[in-house]
């Protein structure tokens, strides 16, 4: 259907559907949706999980996905998506096997994350494993999470929760470690507005907004805003706002003013364990039950539309507020970090 909000949802059995707007009767979606794959990896956080930000599938449009199996094996998959999933997977084409995070600049082009903690950056074409894995170049090692800012330009967390900005070519490991800058430590999650901000939660789950440049942490700290206490997870708009899950289950929106003081929070949604925001007027919503709801917000009231149950992780495509402006392209999501 042109012209409708479109998202691709993951349900609990690891099914991966590509479904379309209007939200608000799940009956008539259902009879809308098309599946694109099966045996789908279950890697999205959970309430109290380390969320760096994605789910096991990352479409660049709505017909061509990349997709993280159950298995580890990392996918290309062109469309269009029709329901044939037989033929999906005959056309589908092998990008690298032992992934557990992915991050694709563009069909080519990606980032990935083995589950030995070594992150990669390698190019197509796809489909012969031997001859990807003599191109790949190793960007770091002993990761646990990563966000691509460009080709050339990353915030990586380390397994010893050490947060550093990182810069290309990818040529050798050891020039990229000797030329790091470190942001913050004790991280447990993290997301960049841009290569200057970045939202760091702690790991005692304080949540604050921390500026560059980089490479002195004490002068970092020094100067960091508190935003939020008890966060479980996050996801800035821009450097001045962002949407925060508390412990509690309870979402809300958090916005500094031009003088860089923060306002009272919003909160739209509760019983929230994830979601997945469009802009500062619309989120999607996973809540405890696993039902998806397309939220959005205006005169500070929060209007909810069912879009699916028995969902545990979403990529939505395409804004309703941003379709009625009748803009000719589709509006792009915030940066996002590795899945």
């Amino acid at each position: 259907m042109p012209n409708q909000p479109q998202i691709f949802v993951r349900g609990m059995d690891g099914n991966l559907w590509l479904e379309t707007g209007p939200w608000g009767n799940i009956s008539q979606m259902i009879q809308r949706r098309f599946q694109v794959d099966g045996n789908v990896n279950n890697v999205y956080s959970q309430v109290g999980g380390n969320r760096i930000w994605r789910p096991a599938f990352q479409p660049l449009s709505a017909t061509e996905i990349f997709v993280l199996g159950s298995d580890g094996n990392l996918w290309h998959e062109p469309g269009p998506f029709l329901g044939d999933v037989s033929q999906v997977i005959r056309d589908r084409l092998q990008v690298d096997g032992n992934a557990s995070q992915f991050w694709a600049l563009d069909s080519e082009t990606i980032f990935v994350l083995g589950t030995d903690g070594n992150l990669w950056f390698e190019t197509g074409p796809w489909g012969n494993i031997p001859q990807m894995i003599q191109r790949r170049r190793q960007v770091d090692a002993n990761v646990q999470a990563f966000q691509v800012m460009d080709q050339n330009t990353l915030f990586v967390l380390g397994t010893d929760g050490n947060l550093w900005f990182e810069t290309g070519p990818w040529t050798n490991v050891s020039n990229t470690i000797s030329g790091r800058l470190q942001v913050d430590g004790s991280v447990s999650q993290f997301w960049a507005a841009d290569d200057g901000t970045v939202f760091v939660l702690g790991s005692d789950l304080n949540l604050w907004r921390e500026k560059g440049g980089w490479g002195n942490v004490s002068e970092t700290i020094e100067f960091r805003d508190f935003v939020d206490s008890n966060v479980n997870d996050l996801q800035p708009m821009d450097e001045n706002t962002v949407y925060v899950l508390r412990h509690d289950g309870s979402l809300w929106f958090e916005s500094f003013d031009i003088h860089q003081n923060l306002q009272a929070p919003q909160q739209i949604a509760d019983n929230v364990v994830a979601f997945e925001a469009l802009n500062p007027g619309e989120v999607y919503v996973i809540d405890g039950g696993q039902n998806l709801w397309f939220v959005s917000t205006t005169s500070g009231q929060s209007d909810f539309q069912a879009v699916d149950a028995n969902v545990n992780a979403c990529y939505p495509l395409y804004s309703e507020l941003f379709l009625s402006r009748k803009s000719s392209k589709p509006q792009k999501k915030s940066v996002r970090s590795g899945l």
